[in-house]
Parts: C-alpha cells; structure tokens; sequence
C-alpha cells in the first residue's frame, strides 16, 4: 500500500508543449508560407508571360500556315474553322481573345494584339519576352509599354509582322 501511495504522490513530468514553442513554430510556418507564396506569384505571372507568347506566336504561325495553303489573308475565325488554330490557340491566360488586324490591301503589315493584360508588369513581361533580338524576327515590330520610369502604363501588347 505504501508503494501506491508513493506513485501517486509522485510528480509526474509534464507532457506536452509550451505556448511559446507553439508560437515560435506557428512564426516559422507563417514565414515560409509568405516566401513560398511570393515565389508562386512570380513563377504563376511568368508562366502567364509565357503562354501569351506561345499564343501569339502560335497565331503567326497559322497566318503563315493559311496564306500559303489558300493565297488570302485569313480572320481567326477563319483560322479556327478550317482547322489551322484551336478554339484555344488565340486566347490568352486571362481568357480574353488576341485579336488579328488584317492588312486592307493585302499588302503591308498585319498585327496581332494581346489585349486586357491584368496588369503593367505582366504586360512589361510579354512585352520583354517578345522583345529580343533572339525571339524578334525579321520585319517584327513589337510594342507595348508606355511611359518611363513610375509612370509606365501597359495594358496591350501588339505585334506587327510583314505581310509576304
């Protein structure tokens, strides 16, 4: 009996965790969540960036596609109807359509244009990733951002191809 008595009198060690290593673990996790969350912003924009590209130049290519099979100048729904574009090929990643500019005499220039783009420095994205002298073909003209410095406004970014 004795012996009972001397375990139950004993005192036991707390188990568990105290409130300030809960909230040293909740800060950490609250921590890597903000860095992991900006990463997925950045990486989410710059895929956006890159399917807006991909689109128009997936558009060009079906221009380029269609004039040689059928000698005329062809309107995206031409382009979707007779099979040389998807439904899909001229929207962007924001689900607005990219627009075709025919040249009106058949000659010249045509521009393709990615309108409604969400915000400035996703349209500086495009705009950048179409830009360069490694992506930029001949005769291609691309425009987009205006403004300098704090004062930059993009919301379209147009491209503009020769007609040959």
């Amino acid at each position: 009996m004795r012996l009972r008595q001397m375990r139950i009198g004993a005192k036991q060690k707390n188990k568990g965790f105290t409130l300030l290593e809960m909230l040293l673990v909740g800060v950490i996790i609250a921590v890597i969540g903000g860095i992991a969350a900006r990463q997925y912003g950045t990486v989410s924009a710059s895929n956006k960036a890159n399917e807006a590209v991909l689109a128009v130049r997936t558009v060009h290519a079906a221009v380029s596609a269609y004039k040689q099979d059928k000698a005329t100048f062809p309107t995206l729904t031409n382009l979707i109807d007779d099979g040389y574009l998807s439904d899909n090929g001229a929207k962007t990643p924001w689900g607005t359509t990219l627009t075709l500019t025919a040249p009106e005499t058949g000659t010249g220039t045509y521009t393709i244009t990615v309108p409604s783009v969400p915000s400035t420095a996703l349209c500086q994205m495009i705009y950048g990733r179409i830009n360069t002298t490694k992506n930029t073909k001949a005769g291609e003209n691309v425009t987009g951002p205006t403004g300098t410095g704090a004062n930059v406004t993009c919301t379209e970014v147009k491209v503009t191809y020769p007609n040959e």
